[in-house]
This record gives C-alpha cells, structure tokens and sequence, in this order.
C-alpha cells in the first residue's frame, strides 16, 4: 500500500473513529439531558404536591372552625366560608399543575387518582356554600358540612401523599438512570479513542477530554453528591449555551432551590423552638402574676377590713351618745380611718392610672423647701413616736417638676423610711449634682439585701416588716414612686447596706428662679343657689352627694341614669353643673347623660365624671372624653374645688 493511501488510512480510521465518537456522546448528551430536564420537572411536580398538601390541611383546619364561625355570627361565619373559599381556589390551580405535568413516566396512576378523589371535592364545597346560605343554619347541618368536607380533604391529603411518593421513587430512578447514561460516553470515548490515541491525542486531550468530559464528569459528581444530600457543592455555571452548560444551570438551580428549602425548614424548625421557649417563659410569667395577684387580693382584703372594722366600732360608740370629750376623740378616729381608707385606694388607683397611662403631669418651676417643709410637718409626729430624729435639710434651690407627683413620691420614701427604722433617725436633703438636683431620703434602718433591692420596686413587693402606710402594706409604695420618677423623667437610685441603712435618691433638673410659673388658686367659687343634677345609680353614694351640695347651699336635682337625667332637665330646666357617675344601669354612662344635657340645652354645660373604675381600658375612655374626673372617694374639699373651677371658668 502505498504511503498515501497509509497516511490516508491513519488519517481516515481514527477520523472516522472520531466522528463516531462525536455522534455517540452527542446521543448520550441529549439522553443525559432529557433525563436531567425530567428530574426537575418531577422536583417541581413534587414541590407542588407538598404545597398543595399544607393547603389541605389549611382547608381542614378551616373547616372546622366554620361551625364555630357560624354559631358565633353570621359576619363571622361568612368570612370564615370566604377564607376557605380563597384557599380551596389556590389548592385547584396547584391540583391542575401537578396533573398537567403527566410527561413520559411520571406517576399517572397516582395522578389519575387524585383528579379522581378532588373531582368530587368541588361539588361537596358547592353543597356546603347552598347549606350554610339559608338565613338560619341548623348546629347539625353545620357538623354534618363540616365533616363531609374534612373527609373529602384527608382523601385528596392521602391520594397527594401517595402521588408524593410514587414522584420520589422515580425521580431516584431518573437519578440511576442519568447515572448509567452518563457511563456510556466515558466508556465509549475510552474505548473508541483508544484506536485514535496515537494520532489525535492532543486533538483529543484538547477537545474532548478538557471542554466535554470533565464538565460531565464535574456535573455528575455534582448530582451525585446533590442526590446524597449533600447541597454544599457549588456548580460552576458557564456563560455558554451548550447543552452542557444547560443542564448544569439545571441542576445548579435545582440544589439551590433545595438548600433554600432546607434552610427554610431549619428557620422554621427554630422559630418554633423560639415560640416554644417565648410561650414557656409567658407561662412562667403569668403564673407569677397569678401568685403576686393572689397575695394582693388576700392583703388588700386584710388592710381594707383593719379600718373598716374600725369604722364600724366607732360609728356603734356615736350611736350611744357619748360625752361631748368621748364624742370629739371618736369622730378623730373616725377620721383617722377614713383617711387610712382613701390611703389604700389612692395607692390603688395611682397604680391604675399609670397602667392605663392617663396620669397627666403638670411641670413647673417651684423652690424645693416648698415640699421639703410639707414633709418635715407630715412626718414629725410620726417621727418622735418611735423616738427617732427626722432632721429636714433647709434648701433654697428651685427645680422643675410635677410639685403634686414629686410629693407623693418623697411621701413614700420618706414613710418607708419612717416604718422601717427602729432607732437613729431619718435625713432629708437636696444638693447639687452637676446640672441637676438630687434629693435624698436617708434612714440607719436594717437596710435592704443586695438580691431584694431590685425585687422591692415590683407591685405587691414589700421589705418593710410592719408598713405603717397602707400602700406599702400591699407592696405597692416603691412600685408607684418607680412609675412616677418614670413618668416624670427623674432618675431614681438606691444605695443600701444590711444593718447600716438606706438611701434613695432622686435626680430632677435645676429650675430658673425668675421663671416660677403659674401660682395656685385657693379661693373658691360660692356656690350657693347654684343648681347642680347630680347623676348617680347608686342611692347611698347619690344621696351623700346632693347632701354635701345642699351644705353649700346648692339646689340639687337627683337622677338615677340617662332617663331620669332628661325627665329632670326637661321639666327643672337647665342645670348650672352636672356631677355624674361613669358607670350607669343598663350598660349606660355618665357620657350619655351628659350628652342628652347638652342636646336639650342646646350649648356646653359645665360637667364632670366622678367614678370608681379603676380598670385601663375605661380609664383612658374616660380620660379621652375630656371631660375632668375626679376616683371615688372623693373628699368634700376636692369635690368643692373641682365644681367652684369649673363654674369660675364658664
């Protein structure tokens, strides 16, 4: 032969053996890729499966509260069939994709089985909508609906579980079969290109081997690790629009598509470790309130009965006509503890204001000795009964605050100081400190533990052993001067040490002594011949109120709620002053009668709510009515200068 036809030869043979070769991998390419085109759609067709399946069961769970919807109320009833209506929607068009998607083998007896089950699915819902639209659904017609449809459910439920299944187990099979698609190239390129090794290595090494095989054998490494669950492989994705480079797009978006999903399972397996640990700890939370409220009711049952018991032996001795000396002493006491009383409830109600945040602060400029000297007078003759020595610092600096909130709260340090001293003394003072003002209450008491000076400023904590205050009795003493130095942003500090004594001091800003705001009013507006209608269901507490007017000289018009307020307005006239109470007979407030006053009037009437609410929620209603109010019990003089305020106004 000659060596042209040799040469000719070698060069047909390992080219034809080339071309073969080409065609061959170009075979199992496309295979390759078809069966890695197929394992994502049956991905897809499985992610739709496991959606539509939370779609049951959110059906499921709607359809049993849509008894309970009904029974409630119809509006109710009927936003619930909407929501169940919007969801079984989505659950069709998810339905409609996963049985479209019946390519080449996908599961088709599992799908032929769903379309079976949810064909009836749409006619049990249309019964359920013509049942519960009658005007009157009947309790049994409802249970009966509601069962039909959460049978009907948990059929599609099992019939998406076993196409779920029966989609797994061919895309596994898909996974084998790119497996051993993806050998045939390898072992055919090896074979064939063993004959052609001599005179195209480098051709081959070049071409084949660096920009086909080993994106291949990358690529399948690549969905084998993704097929063992491994997910941490990242595919390089080529800007090429070869097959290769699409099939590795392909699987590139299906491990990122799983990793997000993954990753969204392990968000939402610790968001509800997170509510679990949130729930526990609110569960602990409650239960320690439940404790605290507990040990409330039972002190304040206790301390409401020391001077009511009181009271009651009192008022027996009066009632048998003492001496004129005996009579004095017991209508002090009487005093005594009627002021012990409205000392309880003003804690109280100091506590429910601050809860329900309508506890309004007035802040002006005032020189400190001003409350200063209020507490030295308080306090001394409690003092010198234990045979302590109250010394009060004089001071001549001025500050901004609140002078009624700043008093209550340096009357409740300086009690707790009081109660809880039993030798030494109690120091009072006011310095300089920087640009502020700090004022400090300092006792030789017992002093207060490290582990309990935090646990002391919560409600229902109390250090004392024997609170002479009735609010520090119940623990509520410290918890109010916390909320009052909060509300009027002054900081609070405690220093203590066992068996040496306590300080607590209170930092307020400096105030301009030329700039010392409004002074207080002390006269009154007589009020005689005055008409005052005086709203209130209550008969005792409306007959003490028209006589303390009537002691004033009022003319004084009683009713008992809305109705008898506008019977009394009608044929009375129009009255100078309305006092009503909040809460009226007949789910009724002091609101409404004061509106009907102003209607039949005809202009504003000077008004004010007198009430014993102390809940949040009807406080700041009250409060928001703008309209004063004034909590029961009310004293005689902060009722006469309430009415005389508001009759000088208008």
């Amino acid at each position: 032969m000659r060596i042209r036809s040799k040469l000719l030869l070698a060069i047909t043979v390992p080219v034809g053996l080339l071309v073969l070769q080409i065609a061959l991998v170009t075979y199992f390419v496309r295979e390759l890729q078809e069966a890695v085109t197929f394992i994502a759609e049956t991905h897809k067709t499985i992610e739709d499966a496991f959606t539509a399946n939370d779609l049951v069961s959110e059906l499921r769970a709607e359809a049993k509260r849509l008894p309970q919807s009904f029974v409630a109320d119809r509006a109710t009833g009927d936003e619930g069939l909407g929501a169940f209506r919007e969801i079984f929607d989505n659950l069709e068009q998810r339905i409609r994709s996963i049985t479209a998607a019946a390519t080449r083998e996908t599961a088709q007896d599992s799908q032929i089985a769903l379309e079976r089950v949810f064909s009836g699915l749409p006619a049990e819902l249309a019964r359920t909508e013509a049942a519960l639209s009658v005007d009157t659904v009947d309790m049994d017609t409802l249970l009966e609906r509601a069962i039909f449809l959460d049978a009907s459910l948990v059929n599609v439920a099992s019939a998406l579980t076993d196409l779920s299944r029966d989609l797994r187990v061919q895309l596994q099979a898909a996974v084998d079969r790119e497996r051993e698609i993806h050998n045939r190239p390898v072992i055919a390129g090896i074979a064939i290109g063993g004959l052609s090794v001599l005179m195209l290595l480098i051709f081959t090494w070049l071409v084949v081997d660096r920009n086909f095989v080993m994106r291949l054998t990358d690529l399948s490494k690549a969905m084998l690790s993704i097929a063992g669950g491994d997910l941490r492989t990242v595919l390089p994705v080529a800007k090429g629009g070869d097959e290769v480079d699409e099939m590795t797009r392909t699987v590139e978006t299906f491990r990122v598509t799983a990793e997000e999903r993954n990753r969204l399972l392990e968000e939402r397996a610790e968001a509800a470790e997170r509510l679990e640990m949130e729930v526990a700890e609110r569960t602990a939370e409650l239960e320690t309130a439940n404790q605290f409220k507990t040990r409330f009711l039972a002190t304040a049952s206790h301390d409401l009965r020391q001077p009511l018991h009181a009271l009651n032996l009192f008022i027996g001795q009066l009632r048998d006509g003492p001496a004129p000396d005996e009579r004095r002493r017991l209508e002090e006491k009487i005093s005594e503890a009627a002021a012990s009383t409205n000392e309880l409830f003003d804690a109280l109600l100091d506590m429910s204001k601050l809860e329900a945040g309508v506890l309004e602060t007035n802040v002006s400029s005032f020189p400190i000795s001003t409350v200063l000297d209020r507490i030295e007078a308080t306090f001394a003759t409690a003092a010198a009964n234990k045979d302590l020595q109250l010394r009060v610092v004089p001071s001549g600096y001025w500050v901004r605050s609140d002078l009624i909130l700043l008093e209550r709260i340096l009357l409740n340090l300086v009690s707790n100081a009081i109660s809880a001293t039993s030798e030494g003394g109690v120091l009072v003072g006011c310095r300089l400190r920087g640009d502020s003002a700090r004022i400090d209450v300092c006792d030789t008491g017992p002093g207060i533990p490290s582990e309990m000076q935090e646990e002391i400023f919560k409600e229902f904590v109390s250090f004392a052993p024997a609170a002479q205050n009735r609010s520090e009795s119940l623990g509520l003493g410290l918890s109010i001067v916390d909320r009052l130095a909060q509300l009027l942003d002054h900081k609070l500090e405690l220093v203590s040490t066992p068996a040496h004594g306590t300080r607590f001091s209170l930092s307020l800003s400096v105030a301009d002594t030329r700039d010392p705001g409004p002074e207080p009013s002390t006269s009154f507006e007589p009020l005689e011949g005055r008409r005052v209608l005086v709203v209130e269901n209550d008969a005792l507490v409306r007959d003490s109120m028209a006589g303390t007017f009537r002691s004033w000289g009022c003319d004084v018009t009683l009713a008992e709620g809305v109705y008898d307020t506008v019977e009394a307005v009608t044929i009375g006239g129009v009255p100078d002053l309305v006092v009503t109470d909040y809460r009226l007979d007949g789910g009724q407030t002091g609101l409404d009668a004061i509106a009907e006053v102003h209607r039949i009037a005809g202009q504003k009437v000077p008004a004010f709510l007198v009430t014993a609410e102390t809940g949040a929620e009807r406080l700041r209603d009250a409060a928001d009515s703008g309209f004063p109010i004034l909590q029961k019990p009310v004293t005689p003089i902060a009722l006469r200068a309430l009415s005389s305020q508001l009759l000088k106004d208008a």
